[in-house]
């Protein structure tokens, strides 16, 4: 009887055994898968961080130079000012063309709304447009009438070209918001793994 007794303990004790390893096997399980669910959104995260960043620094170098030529623009024809704002413009637009592919993701999780509210991005968007389609305008008038044979010194050309340095000097303005709130998102987007790495 005392045989059988040992034998039931033993058996006992060897399912508790058996059970907790199992629980405490099926736990650990669950904490690394949840790690891993961790490891591989931060992953994500900083992949998606390291395009966003990497679009709005060269975002902000095509801006700035964009903004410079705006600022040397007068009316003397400076083919080098004009250079520089013509490439500028090709970068920006294909810095345009990029924007869903390095920016869509950044949006699932980070949310820059705050930033781009304060910085009124939609309206200073809606100034640059604004502003290339008048400069697109004035530039085909001056080319319609150079084409009648008036000349750079003729009064209605001059008017055009100074509505054009106007809208110049709006355009450079309306960049400033847009290079400050990028500036922002990439401190922001910075100081969030900042904490990581410490």
């Amino acid at each position: 009887m005392e045989n059988y007794r040992l034998i039931i303990a033993g058996t006992i004790g060897s399912v508790i055994t058996l059970f907790f390893t199992a629980v405490f096997d099926y736990l650990k399980e669950v904490y690394r898968a949840k790690r891993d669910d961790r490891k591989i959104a931060f992953q994500r995260r900083i992949e998606i961080a390291e395009y966003a960043v990497a679009w709005f620094q060269e975002s902000i170098d095509c801006y700035t130079m964009m903004q410079i030529a705006c600022e040397e623009m007068s009316e003397e024809n400076n083919p080098v000012v004009w250079d520089k704002f013509m490439k500028s413009s090709i970068q920006a637009y294909n810095l345009y063309l990029d924007t869903p592919k390095k920016l869509n993701r950044l949006y699932l999780y980070f949310d820059t709304l705050d930033i781009e509210k304060k910085h009124n991005l939609v309206s200073s968007a809606e100034q640059i447009n604004h502003a290339t389609t008048e400069l697109g305008k004035l530039d085909q008038e001056a080319v319609r009438l150079q084409g009648q044979g008036l000349t750079e010194d003729n009064k209605e050309i001059k008017h055009l070209k100074q509505n054009a340095i106007g809208l110049f000097r709006q355009l450079s303005k309306s960049l400033d918001s847009q290079i400050e709130a990028l500036s922002e998102m990439i401190s922001t987007l910075r100081s969030e793994y900042r904490k990581y790495f410490k």
